[in-house]
């Protein structure tokens, strides 16, 4: 029972038979929990709290490490090889890992928190006009124009972009910096349009998604990722990326929704542009419960859709 309901969450958008089946075996599941031993009953909770395949799978490995080590008839030397083979690779994990700050794109995700920092909690909506404004020109000399603290973060964010190019020209493929720069001038557009007010009369959802969408900063991340794959990242691969495919659409909205549900109350509390959550339950008339739900089968739907577009 367990190994179909995990199963059924391979399924892809059309399959409503595997969605029925979720259905069935989670409510099995749960009624036969308190006839379980207890390290099975753990097994059976850990899955309906988060089924396999939507767990990082290294992190997956770990436990079920420990799991198989519950079962008694448990072959040592499968055991053993097991933690082997998570050590080995959490070894070369961390020797990457120790060079990770010298990438690209570690730097790219540094400056994108400088930012949004500074666009959704320090900046006045004139001083980012500005600032929108010298990353559009993307030249030196408007920095003149930026008030004194934004000099600094303007001109680290041109070393930086520089630097990458310089870091990629022996490559020959140079042209793939317009394309991360027009990624994050894009992320700044949609960081302006939600400080200015704009949004805040924004209650239809699919308008709101428009703007954040781009700002979750996942469309961003994915081009510039790109940059690491020298050649076999082409033109066209950029130009694809830069377009928003249906399965960067789908895990863009997947990590917005997963974000504002659970940021939501925190936001409100202080001025803050409208988030989806707010904008659904007023466009729909709904309560936050009814909300969740259909946020629910909206992720389900959308992680379908990037499973079959992967």
């Amino acid at each position: 029972m367990l190994s179909l309901y995990e199963a059924a969450h391979l399924g892809i958008r059309g399959e409503d038979i595997l969605d029925e089946a979720i259905a069935f075996t989670a409510t099995k599941l749960y009624s036969v929990l308190p006839q379980l031993s207890p390290h099975l009953a753990q097994q059976v909770t850990h899955a309906l709290n988060r089924p396999i395949h939507k767990c990082l799978p290294r992190l997956e490995a770990r436990y079920y490490i420990d799991a198989y080590a519950w079962d008694k008839s448990y072959n040592t030397t499968l055991l053993q090889f097991a933690k082997l083979d998570f050590n080995r690779l959490q070894e070369l994990h961390q020797k990457e890992l120790n060079g990770i700050t010298e990438k690209n794109l570690a730097k790219v995700i540094s400056m994108a928190t400088i930012l949004d920092d500074t666009y959704d909690n320090y900046a006045t909506c004139e001083e980012l006009e500005l600032f929108t404004d010298a990353i559009e020109r993307w030249d030196i000399k408007a920095i003149d124009a930026l008030p004194e603290y934004m000099k600094m973060i303007y001109a680290s964010m041109l070393d930086l972009y520089n630097e990458i190019e310089e870091s990629i020209a022996e490559e020959g493929n140079s042209y793939s910096v317009h394309y991360a720069k027009e990624a994050i001038k894009r992320m700044l557009r949609s960081y302006l349009a939600e400080a200015s007010g704009a949004m805040k009369a924004m209650f239809q959802m699919e308008e709101y998604l428009q703007v954040s969408l781009i700002s979750s900063g996942y469309p961003m991340v994915t081009t510039t990722s790109f940059l690491s794959m020298g050649k076999i990242a082409t033109t066209d691969a950029f130009e694809w990326v830069s377009n928003d495919p249906k399965i960067i659409r789908a895990l863009s909205l997947l990590c917005r929704l997963m974000n504002d549900i659970v940021s939501h109350e925190f936001e409100q509390n202080r001025e803050h542009a409208p988030s989806s959550v707010e904008c659904y339950m007023k466009q729909h008339g709904v309560s936050k419960k009814r909300q969740l739900n259909c946020f629910e089968k909206r992720l389900q739907m959308h992680g379908k859709i990037s499973m079959r577009s992967g």
